[in-house]
């Protein structure tokens, strides 16, 4: 009957509690009942647990609506302060359910203005507190002498201590931040039940921040005491932050009604305390937070614990899983040998004076219910009183009351023996969750061994997958040099496009211009159709007529012969050569027509030659014309480049067909003569003589400024125009005296030429002997520096064993040095080989020949000598930068070789131009420079190996999500969107660059040679 009675008694405590919690946990936007609470909070004392709060509310939709998830969490926060110790405790347990639903309300799309996810995050972050120091109660409040103990610790615990405080009181103060602005929107919403709903946990908020505040200052001048203030300084620096938005906080809630009528909230002063000053501690004013109506109410309420829990206060250490005397297993406590253990005195006996009290609280008899002790209280006072007047009773009534009493007693052992049933039903439920928690664990190994070979297998995807990247991205590259090729040839194509489109308006100029002329020969063309129908009227001609029939025939072939050649040299006049032909095939057609009258016949051969001898003088006076422009505009002549015996050479050429002409044009009969058909050839041939001594005389001056021969040019232009002008309008009994004048001028350049020849320092056989030891010196400077560059690298292969720390990096620093040297030996054999061959040529006796200033082939061997030393210096200079870790100093070192490579190659061909051809030394330098392209080759491989096992090393996709990847697919993309556009804008800086520079060596040389 007693069993049925306490389990009929569980029972009904179970529906009372499920009553208050699915009442305090109501889905309506209202403030949580005080009485509701209250009763939770009592339930806690008597089950000395909170877990029949988590098994009933756990129910309840705190998955879905996010009202009953905010309650849920501000009983948690209530159950924390002011219910059983143990309810911390069941919290480390349950801490994994509200890890659930913490992510069931990562969205704050669907928290309707509640911010569950700062309050989580509160919660949390105090139950990992409560975890590392054990010696913290819920209220956050310590007893004198746990504080004594806290702040007797070593001051690197104190110091993590307070960094752990200021966290919870950062948390504690972001949580109101986030509160309050939810309502900043409306401010009329705090003054609604919702607006009350949201706010009820600030009371929590105000309540600890207030006692970490406390401990926090006590802490931290406690540090300055140990550590000194310098130490402390970031402390200060963040708790004067933390000190700024708590006065803030106080100060905006002090000004709200809800607030004033639930809690008197105390007043920070404006500075935080100058913890520098020790006696600023003793002028501090602790913060008190007095609690109104229903709070302080409730706190009366909550019983004294007779059977109180032992705690260890060892706080500032890593915790560990312990067996406690119920048999449960998960309790996390702290362990530190700094902090020592302490056992929580009974609050209540503070409280309490009365030793008899007291002892009723604490005997074994009573299992913790408040309420009963008051009964017993009662009792004992009742018996007492009846003590001293049962002398006066009777003793009847005596045996009564202790009848009574025993029945008491009774009644009590079975309540007792009920305990220690359930407590014993609660240890075997404890073994069957320890033995599924075993369980769960072999089920995870095995799960975590398929998760491995998982991983394996993923791992094995990813190698093939990045194999096959690299594959792609060398496609891409060769793509994309192809591509670029192609855009440069598109370039190029649409530069010649354009120029063609020039040349076609310039012709289409010139057909009008042409057609212009056709239409004033028409004259001509008649006097052709009346000859024409002479010959048709005429039935036959004379017998003697046939043979200059025949040669004008035969004249006609051959100039049809060459009137290709003389298109090809004068390709700028179609139209004229289009007449000529119409012409030809004229004369063709009239011959084949019949025979003509001698007359007629000759008098039709002579206008042919002399419209033909006009058109092609037409031709050629425009061809000077052109090359007359052309060398008005400098820069289009700034690098063409001539010598005096060339243009001595152009003069002669061109006096040579000037003296042909004259002499076929002054011969009796000329134009009955049979040479007469070569005049339009000799014409232009002549004017494409003219044409060179006028460029050539040009370069000349570029070369050797002169006075006489830049005053010269002119003139001779002028008259061969005027001479050409004579031709084309038949005017030859004046044409004698211009080609008179164009042959002095002629003779005036051939000694002008003559003089520059030996005016020029090449001559100068000490000069020779000059620049050959000028090229000794430097071949014998290219080779000191290659001898140099290589101890260089030997001494960085012996320092890099004490500047390197790590062991792979110090291997690839040898193996690029090694190559290194390697490249600078094979050089610089080389460099010796072809300064053997130069002292070949210097011995000979054909130096003369060879080594003259201001010749392509020896300054080509100048410039390869200095290019190579150079190159050798900045290879040296580059690998330098490999030990002191410079950014992109392996890419140097690729162009850079890539440079040596090419200045080698440049003296390697400028040092066999010279030799024989059958010297044995010949193939001794190719061997050499086979040698140096092999050592280059063998860097370059290094260099670029080292570089894609540092890509590689650089890039990890292991961890990453998939929207992680997309993103970093769709970067990686538009990274390489804008490197391709910078690498184009480069390239044609880089074009620019060598333009301008190609321009300026050119300007440079000129100027020098003018000063010379």
């Amino acid at each position: 009957m007693l069993r049925n009675k306490a389990n009929s008694g569980r029972d009904g405590f179970l529906k009372n509690q499920i009553m208050h919690i699915q009442k305090a946990m109501v889905d309506r936007e209202a403030p949580l009942k005080t009485k509701h609470v209250r009763a939770i909070i009592l339930a806690t004392f008597d089950e000395y647990s909170s877990e029949f709060f988590y098994e009933i509310a756990l129910k309840l939709p705190v998955f879905a609506s996010p009202v009953v998830c905010w309650k849920l969490l501000y009983i948690l926060y209530k159950l924390f302060r002011d219910g059983h110790d143990e309810c911390v405790r069941d919290g480390l347990r349950y801490a994994s359910k509200l890890l659930q639903i913490k992510s069931a309300w990562d969205s704050p799309a669907d928290t309707y203005g509640y911010p569950l996810e700062p309050f989580f995050k509160l919660i949390i972050l105090r139950l990992r507190v409560h975890r590392k120091y054990a010696i913290l109660p819920g209220s956050l409040e310590l007893d004198p002498q746990s504080l004594h103990t806290v702040l007797s610790s070593p001051p690197d615990h104190l110091f993590q201590f307070s960094v752990d405080l200021m966290d919870l009181l950062e948390e504690v103060l972001i949580f109101q931040k986030v509160v309050l602005d939810s309502l900043d929107s409306t401010k009329a919403a705090a003054y609604t039940p919702a607006g009350h709903c949201r706010l009820t946990p600030l009371l929590l908020c105000i309540q600890d921040a207030a006692t970490l505040y406390e401990l926090i200052v006590r802490i931290i001048f406690k540090l300055h005491e140990e550590l000194g203030n310098a130490t402390i300084s970031g402390h200060r620096e963040r708790f004067a932050g933390l000190h700024n938005d708590l006065k803030a906080f106080f100060e905006y809630v002090s000004r709200m009604q809800y607030f004033n009528s639930m809690v008197q909230i105390p007043t920070l002063s404006p500075q935080p305390p100058n913890f520098c000053v020790q006696s600023e501690l003793d002028q501090h004013t602790a913060l008190k937070v007095t609690v109104h109506d229903s709070s302080c109410e409730e706190d009366s309420l909550i019983p004294i614990d007779t059977n109180p829990v032992e705690t260890s206060a060892g706080p500032l250490v890593p915790t560990r899983t312990v067996k406690n005397k119920e048999g449960d297993v998960g309790t996390l406590i702290e362990l530190d040998p700094v902090l020592p253990a302490l056992t929580t005195p009974p609050s209540s006996e503070a409280a309490l004076g009365d030793k008899t009290e007291v002892a009723i609280c604490r005997s074994p008899r009573s299992p913790g219910n408040p309420f009963l002790a008051s009964h017993h209280q009662t009792n004992n006072h009742a018996l007492r009183q009846d003590h001293q007047t049962v002398t006066d009773e009777d003793k009847h009534e005596g045996f009564i009351e202790m009848e009574l009493l025993k029945s008491e007693i009774e009644r009590l052992k079975s309540e007792h023996q009920d305990l220690t049933k359930s407590l014993l039903a609660r240890i075997k439920t404890l073994e069957e969750e320890i033995k599924g928690v075993v369980q769960q664990k072999s089920t995870l190994e095995e799960q975590c061994e398929e998760f491995e070979s998982q991983m394996k297998i993923s791992t094995n995807q990813v190698k093939s997958a990045a194999e096959k990247f690299t594959k792609l991205k060398e496609v891409y590259s060769k793509l994309r040099e192809e591509h670029v090729v192609v855009l440069q040839n598109l370039a190029a194509s649409q530069k010649s496009v354009e120029a063609q489109k020039k040349l076609n308006s310039e012709l289409q100029q010139k057909i009008e211009h042409f057609e212009s002329q056709i239409s004033d020969a028409n004259g001509p063309t008649a006097m052709v159709n009346g000859l024409q129908c002479n010959i048709d009227r005429s039935s036959g001609s004379p017998p003697h007529l046939e043979n200059s029939e025949r040669l004008c025939v035969s004249s006609f072939t051959q100039y049809r012969e060459k009137l290709p050649d003389e298109i090809t040299c004068n390709g700028s006049h179609p139209i004229e050569h289009e007449e000529m032909k119409e012409s030809i095939k004229l004369g063709q057609t009239n011959g084949n027509a019949g025979p003509l009258s001698d007359d007629r016949f000759e008098s039709f051969r002579q206008d042919f030659l002399r419209h033909m001898l006009a058109v092609t003088s037409r031709g050629a006076i425009e061809r000077i014309q052109r090359v007359i422009k052309m060398m008005a505009e400098e820069d289009m002549l700034l690098n063409f480049k001539s010598t005096p015996e060339f243009f001595h050479f152009c003069v002669k050429n061109a006096q040579s067909s000037l003296r042909s002409l004259d002499t076929v044009l002054n011969a009796k009969e000329a134009i009955e003569s049979e040479k007469y058909t070569d005049v339009p050839l000799i014409v232009s041939d002549f004017a494409a003589h003219i044409c060179d001594v006028l460029l050539h005389a040009k370069a000349v001056l570029h070369l050797l400024p002169e006075q006489d021969l830049d005053t010269r040019c002119p003139e001779v232009s002028e008259k061969a125009i005027k001479m050409l002008q004579s031709l084309e309008s038949d005017q030859l009994k004046v044409f004698s005296k211009p080609l008179k004048d164009l042959d002095e001028e002629f003779e005036h350049l051939v000694c002008l030429s003559d003089q520059l020849q030996n005016s020029l320092p090449d001559n100068d056989p000490a000069d020779q002997n000059q620049m050959a030891e000028l090229v000794e010196r430097e071949m014998q400077a290219t080779a000191e520096a290659i001898r140099l560059a290589e101890s260089k690298f030997k001494e960085m292969i012996e320092n890099s064993d004490h500047t390197v720390s790590s062991a792979k990096q110090l291997q690839v620093h040898k193996l690029i040095f090694d190559h290194c040297s390697a490249l600078m030996f094979a050089v610089g054999e080389l460099v010796k080989k072809a300064r053997t061959i130069q002292e070949d040529i210097v011995s000979s006796s054909k130096v003369t020949e060879f080594y003259k200033r201001r010749s392509r082939w020896t300054d080509g061997l100048l410039s390869a000598a200095k290019s190579v030393g150079a190159c050798a210096n900045m290879l040296v200079e580059v690998a330098d930068g490999i030990l002191t870790d410079n950014k992109n100093a392996l890419e140097r070192l690729l162009v850079v070789s890539q440079e040596v490579a090419a200045s080698t190659a440049q003296l390697s061909i400028a040092s066999r131009i010279k030799a024989p051809s059958d010297s044995p030394r010949i193939t001794e330098l190719q061997m050499l420079s086979k040698n140096v392209s092999k050592a280059m080759g063998a860097l370059i491989a290094s260099v670029k190996a080292v570089i894609e096992n540092r890509e590689a090393q650089e890039v990890d996709f292991s961890g990453l999500t998939l929207t992680q990847a997309k993103r970093m697919e769709v970067e990686s993309q538009v990274r390489v969107l804008q490197l391709e556009s910078e690498l184009d804008k480069e390239r044609c800086r880089l074009a620019q660059l060598r333009r301008q520079n190609y321009q300026d060596e050119a300007e440079f040389e000129c100027v020098n040679r003018s000063s010379e």
